[in-house]
């Protein structure tokens, strides 16, 4: 038997020759095949760090690193064929022309709802699983979502960057400072639109 790519060869072998014995598929389409061996790359690479060496920032895998780094230099080669969007990587130019397409090819096994990306898909099913990967560092919190988490760090923290041009209150979070915007100063707001 032959196989065109290592991670074939290597899901194969995890799938008929472990000690555990044969594992069925979980699905025979092309996304979930594509998923199980980017798993597993993950696990395989948590091992070695890659390191940005701008930064000192590091990553699982040498592409993550590449990525990061086109960040520092704002090189954003590859653009989108309909809208002109530039990225800084193929990947990316993919995953933007779903927005144009409505390919949504990321499907919940529970539910049925679809995606865009694979990203997408694995937030969603921490609902069914009522998974909550990230912790706060301050607390005992845990949040599904990586941007929650930060979101609720910076309730820890006394800086208050977002400062109200009416009267100058400051809030930790830009979504504090638009309800109290909202709740305090509506008039003052409509008015200065109509003069």
């Amino acid at each position: 038997m032959s196989f065109r790519r290592p991670g074939l060869l290597e899901l194969h072998i995890l799938r008929h020759h472990t000690t555990d014995g044969p594992r069925p598929m979980s699905s025979t389409s092309e996304h979930a095949v594509k998923e199980e061996l980017r798993t597993k790359a993950r696990q395989l690479s948590r091992n070695s760090t890659h390191t940005c060496r701008l930064c000192n920032k590091t990553f699982c895998s040498k592409a993550s690193c590449v990525r990061h780094q086109k960040t520092h230099t704002g090189e954003k080669p590859f653009a989108c064929e309909i809208c002109q969007k530039p990225f800084a990587d193929l990947a990316s130019v993919k995953r933007h022309l779903r927005t144009h397409t409505g390919e949504r090819p990321f499907k919940c096994l529970t539910c049925q709802s679809a995606f865009s990306d694979g990203s997408a898909l694995r937030q969603h099913i921490r609902i069914h699983t009522g998974e909550r990967p990230y912790k706060c560092d301050m607390c005992d919190k845990f949040f599904r979502e990586r941007s929650d988490a930060r979101k609720h760090m910076m309730s820890h923290t006394a800086e208050k960057r977002f400062k109200c041009s009416q009267c100058e209150r400051r809030f930790r979070q830009p979504k504090g400072l638009r309800r109290h915007v909202k709740l305090c100063h509506t008039d003052k707001v409509e008015n200065a639109a109509i003069s």
